[in-house]
C-alpha cells in the first residue's frame, strides 16, 4: 500500500496531507483533524476514479479517468465543480484544474531518489508550495491528490468569505 503525506501550503494557512493508495483506493484525510475532509476513492480496473471528498453534504463528488500518464475529468458539480486535468511527463507533472480564467495551475516535480513531490499549484502570489512525501504510489495520483487539497484549500476560504466570517 502506497502513502502520500505532507503539506500544500505553508506553515500558517496550508494543509496536510495523510492519504493510504492502493491499485483500488485512495483513503485518508486532507487539511487535518479540525478543517479538513475526508477523502474516500474507488480506482476502478477500467480507468475510473469515482467517490467524494469531505462529508455527504459539504462534500464534493470526484468523478475521473485515469492512466499511468494522465488523470481528466471532474470534481464537484455540474454548475459548482470544477474540471481536472494533469498530465505527468518523465518527473513533472502540470495540468490544470478549473476553467482557463477560474481556475488554477499545476507545476509540480518529482525526486525519485527522495520520494519527494515539491512544486506549485496556482500563481506565483496567491498559490501555494507543494511539499509532498509519495511513496508506493502512481505520481499523477499523488498530483491528483495535491491538486484536490489545493481546491479544497480554495473552495472553504471562498464560502467562509461569502458567509462573513472571513473579511
Amino acid at each position: 500500500m502506497g502513502k502520500v503525506t505532507g503539506r500544500v501550503g505553508g506553515i500558517i494557512g496550508g494543509l496536510d496531507v495523510d492519504c493510504y493508495v492502493s491499485s483500488g483506493s485512495v483513503e485518508g484525510r486532507i487539511g487535518g483533524l479540525s478543517r479538513g475532509a475526508d477523502v474516500k476513492f474507488v480506482i476502478s480496473q477500467h480507468g475510473l476514479i469515482t467517490g467524494r471528498m469531505g462529508g455527504g453534504i459539504l462534500g464534493q463528488d470526484v468523478r475521473l479517468r485515469f492512466t499511468e500518464e494522465e488523470i481528466s475529468g471532474r470534481v464537484g458539480g455540474d454548475i459548482v465543480g470544477a474540471d481536472v486535468a494533469l498530465k505527468v511527463s518523465g518527473y513533472e507533472v502540470g495540468g490544470r484544474v478549473g476553467g482557463d480564467v477560474i481556475g488554477f495551475s499545476c507545476r509540480l516535480i518529482y525526486n525519485p531518489n527522495g520520494g519527494e513531490l515539491r512544486g506549485r499549484l496556482g500563481g506565483e502570489f496567491s498559490g501555494h508550495d507543494v511539499n509532498l512525501v509519495v511513496s508506493d504510489c502512481p505520481l499523477v495520483v499523488a498530483a491528483l491528490i495535491a491538486a484536490l487539497t489545493y481546491n479544497y484549500y480554495l473552495s472553504t476560504r471562498s464560502s467562509k468569505r461569502g458567509s462573513g466570517l472571513n473579511p
